[in-house]
């Protein structure tokens, strides 16, 4: 409510002179009787208005003043108001309470607008709102927070509770790096801040961490604690790399990245590494200052996930034992040097292991290092290569799903190049290295040179797999990365299988031998040891005959066999679909043609004929032949006209008189003729002198449209398998004199041959 509102209550309900301003105390006239105190509401709301005109207005309409005593105006409703307002603290009681005193003046008197000062706003809440006499015993006021919404609320809450608390904790949070588990909190703000206020940065290029970078990081490290790496090219592909390798090369900490830069901390005990050839380092302080750095170097090894080996675990090597390490060679002065990092050698270590005996190095590689293996050195076509055998293990799905896709190629990211190629097509070699390098890793990585024209990631893709099987993960412009797959066998597990299945099939050949001993009469080994005549040039070409007409007689039994095989399966697929066939028939019930329906004359027919065939439209008997459609669409033809054409595309004459013959008794009406049309054969069909529509257009009697498709199908495939049935059986007659002729000059061969 606003201020106004207020002082106008004021108004009304304290000062004696408005009072009887708007409600006069002259009594009512006996004559008159006493109206209510409703119907002088609407004279004071239009006084309040305009009071010249209103008081006019009323004085006017009403011939006696009217009156109300003070208990009749207590019985309003903005007396009403006022006292509710009262009772909540907004009206003092004591303005205006007496009856002669006069109106109040200064602050706070009727007349002057209410604005309340901070001090005159209750702080707190005065009372509930809505009073509880204002309720109904139908309908009563609730009491403060007992409300049907409100305790459905707090029944909600209580269940989201109860199953937080009975769900498990998700492992949301985000891993700390080794600089958060080293370093406090504030330290790590320091450094950040001194690292983000730096303007000077160390570039790395396409040539990655290079000792020269390792070296620019350590000459900077000695005038400050903290130094800007701007990553560019290849490292900034994998950045989580290329921080592993950062700390790794340096011993430092990686205390904040944004995209493609990197602030490095060089550690609390640091110590610079570099040395000249002629003086003496104590090689203590070194394992001082190595010690302060193995624990986050160990912790990066554990977290990268690599996919180097599955053999021995070399996070389980012992860090504490330090033995002597070998000198790496500086930047910028012939007798520079500093000793290895126990990370940097056991990184360095798997790297040339997994690369080991796979080919010549790329010397110009733009990334880090181990460099990769050089494919276009490897021998373009190797004579002796074939497609790797490869064979599933039992319940397993040979395609990958997309978890697992996914999960190959989050950790394929963090593994360096195996090799680097900028060949697109004879490449046998790389072939024979990948399978190499699947024996040891799962994951094989190709980056693409770089400056070679001509390049095309997808053709290399689509060589490889052809000539190895193995499964593309991604491809991209610079880089291709192959799965080697769930059913890849290494080289000697699939030499010692496919020896067993050589064995296997020799016996058959020889159980198949010795089925048929008049064939094997005249195999080679027999022919040879046979005794020599006196006419050897006439049996050198018995001999020649003798083999061919082996091979001949093997090859044509064995097509016989295979056709015979086919011939009982054809069979097998027709007995099916009689079955099928016959089960769609019992669905059909065809409905008997009424005796004593109505007929029609010879002169009625002829003309019905006619009209029939001239007729433009017509119904089209498709491939699901007749069903419940069919019948209901003749129903909404006859509404309009009193014939109905329906063309059959059926080529077989007894068929359409078959369908025509259903058509008359489903749908009730007269068949007037089956006519050759141009496009098939017309069904004309007349509805009747007293055709009268049916409540249900659509037949039971009759297949549903999706039953009839599947019913023509059926049909369709037993046409099909009868005509190849009848195909084979010819085959087979062929063959069966083929192999009488084959084995008739077997005979005579056998004959010549033994009297010689």
């Amino acid at each position: 409510m606003s201020p106004a509102y207020y002082s106008l209550l004021r108004c009304v309900s304290g000062s004696p002179s408005l009072s009887s301003y708007f409600f006069p105390s002259s009594s009512p006239s006996p004559a008159q009787p006493q109206s209510s105190p409703s119907r002088h509401l609407p004279c004071s709301a239009l006084r309040l208005k305009s009071p010249k005109q209103n008081i006019s207005r009323c004085r006017s309409s009403s011939p006696a003043p009217v009156s109300l005593s003070r208990e009749a105006a207590g019985q309003s409703a903005i007396q009403r108001i006022s006292e509710k307002l009262r009772s909540l603290g907004y009206i003092e009681d004591n303005v205006g309470s007496g009856p002669g005193d006069p109106p109040p003046t200064g602050p706070g008197s009727p007349g002057e607008i209410f604005i309340p000062t901070p001090y005159e706003i209750p702080k707190h809440r005065v009372g509930y709102t809505i009073d509880p006499s204002w309720g109904t015993p139908e309908h009563p006021v609730p009491e403060p927070g007992s409300g049907a919404t409100i305790a459905r609320f707090r029944e909600l809450w209580k269940r989201e509770k109860e199953r937080e608390s009975s769900q498990p904790a998700r492992n949301d949070a985000k891993v700390p790096t080794v600089a958060e588990l080293t370093l406090t909190r504030r330290e790590l703000k320091r450094l950040r801040t001194l690292g983000i206020a730096l303007t000077k940065r160390l570039k790395v290029g396409k040539a990655g961490i290079t000792e020269g970078i390792v070296n620019g990081i350590h000459e900077r490290w000695r005038r400050s604690e903290v130094v800007k790496i701007k990553c560019e090219d290849i490292c900034l592909l994998n950045m989580k790399r290329t921080h592993q390798i950062l700390e790794t090369k340096t011993g430092g900490l990686v205390v904040w990245r944004s995209g493609s830069i990197v602030v490095l901390y060089r550690g609390t005990g640091y110590k610079y590494p570099y040395f000249h050839a002629g003086e003496e380092k104590n090689l203590s302080t070194y394992e001082e200052s190595v010690e302060s750095n193995v624990h986050h170097v160990a912790e990066t090894d554990r977290r990268s996930g690599s996919l180097l080996t599955h053999g021995a675990n070399t996070s389980s090597k012992s860090t504490a034992s330090i033995v002597t390490p070998k000198y790496v060679a500086g930047v910028g002065s012939p007798n520079k040097l500093r000793f290895q990092l126990p990370g940097e050698a056991q990184l360095e270590e798997e790297a040339e292991r997994l690369l080991d005996g796979l080919g010549p190095r790329f010397t110009d590689w733009w990334g880090y290092s181990p460099h990769p293996v050089d494919a276009d050195l490897l021998p373009p076509i190797v004579l002796s290569y074939r497609k790797p055998f490869r064979l599933l293990p039992f319940g397993l799905k040979p395609k990958l799903t997309d978890r697992e896709a996914t999960i190959l190629k989050r950790l394929s990211r963090h593994i360096p190049f195996h090799f680097a190629l900028g060949r697109n097509k004879n490449l046998q070699g790389l072939a024979v290295s990948m399978l190499k390098l699947w024996e040891k890793c799962e994951v094989a990585k190709i980056a693409v040179k770089r400056g070679v024209q001509n390049t095309n990631s997808e053709m290399m893709a689509e060589e490889l797999k052809k000539l190895t099987g193995g499964t593309l993960l991604s491809r991209d412009k610079d880089f291709i990365i192959f799965y080697r797959g769930k059913d890849f066998l290494p080289p000697v597990v699939s030499i010692a299988i496919e020896e067993r299945r050589k064995l296997n099939c020799g016996d058959k050949k020889q159980m198949e031998e010795q089925i048929s001993p008049s064939i094997s009469i005249f195999s080679p080994k027999f022919l040879s040891t046979s005794p020599a005549s006196d006419g050897e040039v006439h049996v050198a070409g018995n001999k020649e005959r003798s083999l061919l007409a082996v091979r001949n007689a093997k090859s044509a039994c064995s097509a016989l066999r295979k056709v015979e095989a086919k011939l009982n399966w054809t069979k097998q697929k027709i007995e099916k679909t009689e079955k099928h066939l016959a089960e769609y028939e019992k669905l059909v019930e065809p409905s008997e043609v009424e005796s004593d329906k109505e007929g029609i004359s010879k002169e009625e027919r002829y003309m019905l004929r006619r009209v029939g065939l001239r007729m433009k439209p017509f119904l089209l008997l498709g491939r699901r032949d007749v069903f419940d459609g069919t019948v209901e669409n003749m129903h909404l033809h006859w509404k309009y006209r009193e014939l109905v054409k329906i063309i059959c595309n059926n080529r077989c004459i007894e068929n359409v008189e078959r369908d025509a013959r259903t058509l008359e008794s489903e749908s009730g009406g007269i068949l007037v003729a089956v006519e050759r049309v141009s496009k098939g054969y017309a069904i004309i069909i007349f509805r009747g002198k007293n055709y009268r529509r049916p409540a249900d257009l659509r037949p039971k009697t009759l297949l549903n449209k999706k039953e009839a498709l599947k019913r023509a199908l059926e049909a369709q495939r037993y046409k099909s398998l009868k005509l190849y049935a009848l195909r084979l059986s010819e085959n087979i007659d062929g063959f069966n004199h083929q192999v009488g002729v084959l084995f008739t000059n077997c005979s005579a061969l056998l004959n010549s041959y033994c009297s010689l």
